[in-house]
């Protein structure tokens, strides 16, 4: 059990700097906690922000966060987080983790729901 919530500890670390990095748009250091076939796609921080800024606003600009429930799907452990934007719409969003030689990655995010209240 402790493993687990070492685990746990370590990829919600993970999760959450980025979205820090988000808020203040160091998306140089937030692109370090992309899986490498995430560079891969994006190829430059620069393209990477671009993505986030556009498709996950949200993200971007959060006033909350909320971590709930942890699946593993094949060899990823997916993480369900619940984002409060600025103006206060919630999102669900899967975050899908991915273990590294360079520790835990981000390997994608889907929006599983659009704002709800």
């Amino acid at each position: 059990m402790a493993l687990i919530l070492i685990i746990v500890k370590k990829y919600r670390g993970v999760i959450s700097q980025q979205i820090s990095l988000f808020q203040v748009d160091d998306f140089d250091k937030a692109f370090t906690f992309a899986s490498p076939s995430i560079k891969n796609i994006f190829g430059t921080p620069n393209n990477f922000g671009k993505m986030v800024r556009r498709g996950f606003p949200m993200v971007w600009r959060t006033k909350g966060v909320d971590y709930l429930e942890l699946s593993l799907v094949g060899d990823a452990l997916v993480q369900r987080v619940m984002i409060t934007d600025k103006i206060g719409e919630i999102f669900i969003l899967n975050y899908i983790m991915v273990e590294t030689n360079k520790g835990w990655k981000i390997r994608g995010v889907i929006i599983d729901q659009r704002p709800f209240t």
